[in-house]
């Protein structure tokens, strides 16, 4: 069995969690266990359930070490971490980030004894301001020194992360042995690929592995994971797709508690956290530039426009004050965090995300699964379109007032367009088809992952060994 250690500084209702955790569950329990590492204290009791019910532990640095002077508190903490990845003789340890800085904790794997020691960068960006930048840009360069594995959930997220030598071969083609994106509205593919790897023992001191040493993976994993270029290897981010195949009897009853049941009413969706990097604010000066344009002569409406926030956080209140000012409080419902996002999503009729910067959005997976047509930001990776059914719009932020509302306008007309479409509902059952055809069952995706592991483990050389003795 292969044990891991996954490090998130913070388990929390979000993309990256959710992609752990489908991942976590969808892993054959006799063949990868996971136990968890965060830096903050607080996990949520769903997610500390999710966890725990397969046998997984959670372990908090802001627990065991909770001394108030600063160098204290860090020699405790790097002692705390290597006496745990010592003592559990984890094979791997895991970095889910958008921070090339949190790799750090990869050297405590290493001087532990560790063989793989893996970053995965879940996002294109990270508000961190200047002087964040700036350590972004110095880690990013040094981290193969105490790192040997490079995820990514896209080419953007790599770029953001990895330093140019890692991707010096170039981007694997759909099909050609990677994993990429389809043009032209298409959909991404998964291509067959090649697993070459295994144990290379240490590489010197700063050799090709680091100066840690231990197990390198190059190329693309057989039947999915695509090379990225160079060593830098993509897994898809996995939903399960059956959650989110569309269902006509659902979507009725979502509508009904919504009390959407009349032709002319358009339920518009998002779910995220209310942060600041999803740019929220911009969305509701898109309602309201959708509900004046679609005042007919007389007062009516052609269409009555809702808007659905999925998700709580800091920025909440600002959207409620900015909806007030908008004088559409009317039209806006903040949902908070919930657990039914496939029925909202089955119930909504267009799902729209304005972000200044992401990964490759787990939100945009599932609302292609569910069939619905999607209106994102033009700074949103593109091999997030699967099904053809993508458009994507330039953003601002809505401080910009005169600018945002400009762009804002031209999101309304494509959103118009949207809802005098007859057939957007037709096609909705093939979205979970394509959405799967494309690898983004998260039952494929942690296929991918579970021979990752093993390569990275030093296991898929061995067993080669094994079968030509024989």
């Amino acid at each position: 069995m292969i044990r891991a250690l996954q490090f998130k500084y913070a388990l929390k209702t979000d993309g990256v969690t959710a992609i752990m955790l489908n991942l976590y569950e969808h892993m054959d329990p006799s063949q990868v266990s996971f136990d968890f590492l965060v830096g903050d204290e607080k996990v949520p009791d769903h997610i500390r359930r999710r966890i725990e019910e397969r046998g997984g532990r959670i372990y908090s640095i802001a627990a065991a070490c909770r001394e108030k002077n600063r160098l204290a508190y860090t020699l405790h903490k790097v002692a705390f971490c290597y006496r745990l990845m010592r003592e559990n003789r984890y094979d791997l340890v895991h970095v889910h980030t958008e921070n090339a800085g949190r790799s750090l904790i990869l050297i405590f794997a290493g001087l532990a004894g560790i063989r793989g020691r893996i970053l995965h960068s879940h996002s294109a960006f990270t508000q961190s301001g200047k002087k964040g930048a700036v350590k972004q840009r110095i880690f990013k360069q040094l981290l193969p020194l105490w790192t040997n594995g490079y995820l990514t959930c896209s080419a953007e997220a790599a770029r953001w992360m990895f330093p140019a030598r890692l991707l010096k071969n170039g981007w694997a083609a759909a099909g050609t042995g990677g994993w990429g994106a389809g043009t032209g509205g298409g959909r991404a593919r998964t291509g067959s690929g090649r697993a070459r790897g295994g144990s290379r023992g240490s590489f010197g001191l700063f050799g090709s592995a680091g100066f840690l040493g231990g197990t390198r993976v190059r190329g693309g994993l057989g039947g999915g994971a695509g090379q990225v270029g160079g060593r830098v290897v993509m897994i898809p981010n996995g939903i399960s797709v059956e959650d989110f195949r569309f269902s006509p009897e659902v979507r009725q009853q979502v509508r009904k508690e919504f009390g959407a049941e009349d032709s002319r009413d358009f339920l518009l969706c998002t779910v995220g956290r209310l942060a600041p990097e999803k740019n929220y604010g911009f969305l509701l000066l898109v309602l309201k530039a959708l509900i004046q344009r679609m005042k007919t002569p007389s007062g009516q409406e052609e269409a009555r426009f809702r808007l659905l926030f999925v998700g709580e956080g800091p920025e909440e209140t600002a959207l409620r004050e900015l909806a007030e000012e908008l004088e559409i409080s009317s039209r806006v419902d903040f949902l908070g965090s919930r657990e039914d996002v496939p029925r909202l999503l089955m119930g909504a009729d267009c799902f729209l995300l304005s972000s200044f910067f992401e990964g490759l959005p787990l939100v945009l997976v599932e609302a292609q699964a569910s069939g619905l047509p999607c209106v994102a930001s033009d700074r949103i990776t593109r091999q997030v379109e699967l099904t053809g059914q993508m458009t994507y719009l330039p953003v601002e932020s809505p401080e910009k007032r005169e600018s945002a509302q400009k762009l804002a306008e031209r999101w309304a007309r494509q959103i118009q367009a949207v809802s005098r479409d007859p057939e957007r509902e037709i096609w909705r059952p093939e979205g979970a088809i394509l959405v799967k055809e494309a690898g983004f069952d998260v039952s494929d995706a942690a296929r991918k992952l579970e021979r990752y592991y093993r390569a990275m483990a030093g296991r898929g050389r061995k067993k080669k060994k094994e079968k030509t003795r024989r």
